[in-house]
């Protein structure tokens, strides 16, 4: 199972139901949207990215199959954005 972390240096904030990451490797602002948002929460509570997957797909009352890719998607954008880090 891959944990992911959010790497050192990194600063989120919320307001409200928005959530700002501001990366200092690029020094950019990223407004994330509800459903990224959520993916970062739980990143942050520990979760790995199948809990992720499962408590997302449980709460959103959608097939595990059908959010597999969008979680992917979101993941593989916040390691590149340097704002996540995998940890097998």
């Amino acid at each position: 199972m891959t944990k992911y972390i959010i790497k050192t240096g990194v600063s989120i904030k919320s307001f409200g139901e928005e959530m700002y990451i501001i990366s200092p490797g690029e020094g950019y602002i990223h407004n994330l949207n509800f459903t990224a948002a959520r993916v970062v929460e739980l990143f942050r509570e520990g979760f790995s990215s199948q809990q992720v997957l499962e408590k997302m797909a449980q709460e959103y009352d959608v097939e595990e199959s059908e959010l597999r890719k969008d979680l992917d998607e979101i993941t593989a954008l916040l390691c590149e954005k340097g704002i996540l880090e995998a940890h097998e």
